[in-house]
C-alpha cells in the first residue's frame, strides 16, 4: 500500500501487533465462552474435560482465542490453552462494582505472571457502551494494568462507534482522545446485524468502519476484537440471522480481511444458550459451531485474497460496491463504501459522490466530504442511495484530490439499483 495521507501507519514499527498477527496465524482468532446447555456464569459450570474438548476443537480452527475474565474457573483456561498451542487475548471483566474490579485486576496480574501464552490484554468489555465507568475511570484501570507488570499490548473492547465519539455526539468520528492515548491499540467491535445492515453489505460494513477508525486513530493499530453474524433470532432492520447469511458474511469477511490485513476475532466459536435470557433468541446463536459442538459450515472453503493490482501512478478505486449491482440498503438508504487510493501524498483526500437525478457529495462523515486516506485506504460507513422511480439507478464517483484540492484520478460505477423501499 502507498504512504498514507495521515501517517505511514503503525504496522511499520518493529513491535507491530498486526505484523505479529499475520506472521503467526492468518486465520480468524475466536472468542471463547465455554458455557453449554444449562450452564451459565452464575449457574452450573463446565468441567475441565469439557473445556479440554473445546480447546481441541478450537485448535483445529485457529491459533488464538479471546477470553473475557481472569478470575474463578476462567483463570484455569490460559494454562490449558497453552497445552493446546493456543495464544490468548486475556480479558479483565470490569463493571460498575469497584470491589469486584479490584479482584479482577489482581487475577489479571496473576494470569500475566503465570501464562506466557498471553498475546494481548483487554481491560474491560463494552464498559462505555453500558455506561458503567467513565472514560477517565476506564483509562485509569488500563494504566494500572501496566503497573501489574504487563509487557503485552493493552486495550479495552468497545463498539466501533463508542471509540468514535461520546454517546449521541453525532455521526462523525473524531475518536476518543483520552482513551486512545491510554491504549496500545484500538480494540473494536463491529456488528452489522445490530445496525440493520443487509448481509450483502455486512462484511463491507466491517471494512468501512474499520478504515474509519484507522483514520480517527492514525498512529494506532485497530484490531477487530469482535464481529460475527447470528444464525437465529428475529430480524433487525433488514439484517436476518440464519446459517446461509452467516456463511456469506464469513466468506466475504475472510477475503477482505486477508487482502487489507485486518486482524479479526470472530464472535464466537460456540453457541451459548444462556445469553438468550438477556438478548433474546439471537443472543444464543452467534457460534461458528452449535452448542453441541457441531460445525455449522463443514467443508467451508475460504476465498483467496485478491488484491487489486497497484497502478504505476496516483489512482483511486471503489472496492465496495462493485460487482453486485442490485441489492438492498439499510432502511435509511445507506450502504458502506470503501476503496483504495494509490500513491496518495500527505494531505490528499477522496471525495465521494452519489448520482440519482444529479451528483450529490457525501458529506455526512467528513467536513466538505473530504475523506482522509490512511495507508492507501478510504471509506465512509454510509453513503445514501435515496433515488426513487427513474432515479433509482445510482452511480458512485470517487475522486482523488491532492493537497491543493486538485483532482488527480477518478473511479466511477453506475447502474446500482436499490431493491427495497427506504427513507433517507
Amino acid at each position: 500500500m502507498s504512504t498514507s495521507a495521515l501517517a505511514a501507519g503503525p504496522e511499520t514499527s518493529d513491535d507491530s501487533l498486526v505484523r505479529r498477527w499475520f506472521s503467526e496465524d492468518t486465520r480468524f482468532a475466536l472468542a471463547y465462552g465455554p458455557f453449554r446447555t444449562w450452564q451459565s456464569p452464575g449457574g452450573p459450570l463446565p468441567s475441565f474435560a469439557e473445556i479440554e474438548e473445546d480447546l481441541a476443537i478450537i485448535r483445529q480452527e485457529t491459533g488464538r482465542i479471546r477470553l473475557y475474565g481472569s478470575c474463578g474457573f476462567m483463570a484455569t483456561i490460559p494454562a490449558l490453552a497453552a497445552k493446546h498451542g493456543l495464544e490468548v487475548i486475556q480479558g479483565v471483566a470490569l463493571s460498575a462494582k469497584k470491589d469486584e474490579n479490584e479482584r479482577e485486576m489482581r487475577c489479571f496480574g496473576d494470569r500475566l505472571a503465570q501464562s506466557p501464552n498471553i498475546f494481548a490484554g483487554l481491560v474491560g468489555n463494552e464498559i462505555l457502551l453500558r455506561q458503567e465507568l467513565t472514560e477517565e475511570e476506564l483509562a485509569g484501570y488500563i494504566d494500572r494494568a501496566r503497573g501489574l507488570g504487563a509487557k503485552v499490548p493493552l486495550s479495552t473492547g468497545e463498539t466501533w462507534n463508542s471509540w468514535c465519539s461520546e454517546v449521541n455526539e453525532g455521526l462523525r468520528c473524531p475518536g476518543r482522545k483520552r482513551l486512545g492515548e491510554s491504549v496500545d491499540f484500538i480494540a473494536a467491535h463491529f456488528f452489522p446485524y445490530w445496525e440493520g445492515v443487509p448481509v450483502e453489505h455486512g462484511a463491507a460494513h466491517v471494512l468501512a468502519t474499520w478504515i474509519t477508525l484507522r483514520a480517527a486513530f492514525p498512529t494506532k493499530e485497530v484490531i477487530v476484537t469482535e464481529t460475527g453474524w447470528p444464525t437465529g433470532g428475529r430480524p433487525f432492520g433488514l439484517a436476518e440471522g440464519n446459517v446461509e447469511n452467516q456463511r456469506r458474511f464469513l466468506r466475504d469477511l475472510r477475503g477482505w480481511a486477508k487482502d487489507y490485513r485486518m486482524p479479526v476475532v470472530l464472535f464466537e466459536i460456540f453457541d451459548e444458550p444462556w445469553k438468550e435470557i438477556a438478548e433474546g433468541q439471537v443472543g444464543g446463536h452467534w457460534g461458528y459451531f452449535d452448542v453441541k459442538r457441531k460445525a455449522k459450515h463443514p467443508g467451508l472453503q475460504w476465498p483467496a485474497a485478491a488484491a487489486a493490482k497497484e497502478p504505476a501512478g496516483p489512482a483511486v478505486r471503489i472496492e465496495h460496491p462493485r460487482t453486485e449491482k442490485k441489492f438492498r440498503t439499510k432502511t435509511n438508504c445507506g450502504i458502506p463504501v470503501f476503496g483504495r487510493a494509490w500513491h496518495a501524498g500527505p494531505g490528499w483526500h477522496v471525495r465521494l459522490e452519489v448520482h440519482s437525478d444529479n451528483w450529490y457529495p457525501q458529506e455526512q462523515w467528513y467536513p466538505a466530504g473530504l475523506i482522509p486516506v490512511i495507508d492507501g485506504m478510504w471509506s465512509v460507513p454510509e453513503a445514501v442511495l435515496g433515488g426513487i422511480g427513474a432515479s433509482n439507478r445510482h452511480g458512485l464517483r470517487a475522486t482523488l484530490l491532492d493537497a491543493d484540492g486538485k483532482a488527480v484520478a477518478t473511479d466511477e460505477i453506475d447502474g446500482l439499483i436499490r431493491t427495497n423501499e427506504c427513507t433517507p
